[in-house]
């Protein structure tokens, strides 16, 4: 099956380019500043796992951000954080101007209810849906998860567009991921409108 995901990892330094050159140069320092100031919250010297989120469907539905994962490692065991992190963070980096760090489903709930807008048809709620559940895959406990393959409905309901989308992950992983959203008839969407669910598990040591 096709993969949703398309995680490329790079060393913990963000002044390493992204494969392909595809990262803008005013984007990095501006992650870098960010991330300089996320390790001050980690109490333990311990270096983040950084894996820029090149996902072409995130990549056409929010055109103008690019995305980070940053991972704080839980082995041997969980170090303690401060400032509202968590082990598991997407980090949007907006045209270069600004930051906007994700570090649950909540938060990434009140990103897509913001960031979504102008959401008219089946096909752009479709996009946005697997888009939003490759950025859910990348926030959830103990991951990054690759996904395959979506199975997505959209449906109509009363003006307002409804999809519903479930990703099993990839193996040695287990689980699934889903999200439910529902498009008002002006083609954005609140926060409480967006339901996110499932329980994936990583898979064993390899």
């Amino acid at each position: 099956m096709a993969l949703v995901s398309g995680i490329v990892e790079f060393a913990c330094s963000p002044d390493t380019p992204a494969q392909g050159g595809t990262l803008e140069d005013k984007v990095q320092p501006l992650f870098s500043s960010w991330l300089g100031d996320f390790k001050k919250n980690i109490k333990e010297p311990i270096e983040p796992r950084i894996v820029p989120i090149e996902d072409e469907s995130v990549q056409k539905v929010f055109p103008d951000y690019h995305f980070y994962g940053v991972y704080i490692p839980r082995m041997p065991r969980a170090p303690r954080t401060t400032g509202g992190i968590s082990l598991e963070n997407v980090v949007g980096v907006r045209d270069g101007e600004s930051v906007q760090p994700i570090s649950s489903e909540a938060a990434l709930r009140t990103f897509l209810g913001r960031a979504l807008a102008s959401i008219g048809s089946e096909s752009q709620a479709r996009a946005a849906a697997i888009a939003s559940l490759r950025l859910a895959a990348a926030v959830a406990e103990r991951g990054p998860y690759q996904l395959e393959e979506p199975d997505v409905s959209v449906l109509r309901k009363e003006g307002n567009i409804v999809v519903h989308a479930i990703g099993a992950v990839r193996a040695p992983a287990r689980g699934e991921i889903t999200i439910r959203m529902e498009f008002n008839a002006g083609g954005t969407i609140t926060p409480d409108a967006i339901e996110i669910d499932g329980h994936p598990r990583p898979g064993p040591p390899s």
